[in-house]
């Protein structure tokens, strides 16, 4: 089992750099991609991309899904350790992102992250629309104060 996570974790890792990949606002994807590659398991995403395989779905999309799961995530890691909330000076025994770029860009980067989020979510090409705007619904909906 821990092949298959491995396997996943690395085409997630991959496909990040890869929908992360700005040269034009360097400072703040510098940001984005440092707090998204700074460890971690991945563990939503491999589930979404285990569960899309059970289930049959388009890995490309479910691909970039996971990669939309696991930006929301990195910004809520983000904004959770600014001043202004936990004050946290280390994330997985790294410096914290406003501590590595400041506070305004830490703040932006997970802005920036929650937004190109939906971006991703919204360019599926492979799935049923329906499908992607519940999921797409969903997403927003435990993103936001109601999650």
């Amino acid at each position: 089992m821990s092949n298959i996570i491995h396997n996943y974790k690395d085409l997630v890792d991959s496909k990040l750099k890869e929908l992360l990949n700005d040269n034009e606002h360097f400072l703040v994807n510098e940001a984005m991609n440092y707090s998204v590659s700074i460890g971690g398991k991945r563990i939503r995403p491999c589930i979404l991309l285990e569960f899309s395989n059970i289930c049959g779905g388009d890995m490309e999309d479910a691909l970039k899904l996971a990669c939309a799961l696991e930006c929301i995530h990195t910004y809520s890691l983000i904004h959770d350790d600014l001043p202004c909330m936990d004050n946290d000076d280390m994330r997985r025994g790294m410096p914290s992102c406003h501590i590595k770029f400041s506070e305004d860009i830490a703040l932006l980067a997970g802005d920036a992250l929650l937004t190109e989020a939906f971006n991703i979510a919204s360019s599926l090409k492979n799935s049923n629309y329906e499908n992607v705007l519940k999921c797409i619904n969903k997403m927003s909906l435990n993103a936001g104060y109601k999650g």
